[in-house]
Formats: structure tokens, C-alpha cells, sequence
């Protein structure tokens, strides 16, 4: 199972849907977390800290989308 996890495109959006740690013990369970590029940057997260917890940086938002098999956001889709 994919679980991605896009940047919040809403204006003045700060959050992010995963944390590295929510990244962690979701790879902790076997699935494998996809993040785009800078999603967390507005929230204090950077990509390192993701790739740390193990998760993937992906930087295309339609790559991202296209991996998927579940989506995890703050804000529905635009």
C-alpha cells in the first residue's frame, strides 16, 4: 500500500497531513509513505526529516498522485 502525502496548495496553508514521526510508524506497519517535495517546509519539516523516517520524496504532484493508492491531505483537493 502507497499512502502519499501532497504539499497543501490553499494560500497561507502552514500544515502538513503526516508528520515524520506519523511517516515512521506508518513504514513501521509496512506500507510505504510517499511525500512531495517541500510538503512540510511551511510546517517545519524538511525533506530530510522524511527521508529519515523513511519515506520517499517525490517531486512531481501528478507523479505523486499517480503512485497512490490512498492519499492523506489537510484541505480537500482543489
Amino acid at each position: 500500500m502507497k499512502i502519499a502525502i501532497p504539499k497543501e496548495v490553499e494560500v497561507d496553508e502552514r500544515r502538513v497531513a503526516c508528520t515524520p514521526d506519523e511517516v515512521a510508524r506508518l513504514g513501521g506497519l509496512g506500507w510505504q509513505v510517499l511525500v512531495e517535495a517541500d510538503a512540510g517546509s511551511a510546517a517545519g519539516f524538511a525533506d530530510d526529516d522524511y527521508k529519515k523516517a523513511g519515506a520517499n520524496i517525490i517531486d512531481d504532484a501528478k507523479a505523486l498522485w499517480a503512485q497512490a493508492d490512498l492519499i492523506c491531505k489537510v484541505r480537500p483537493p482543489c
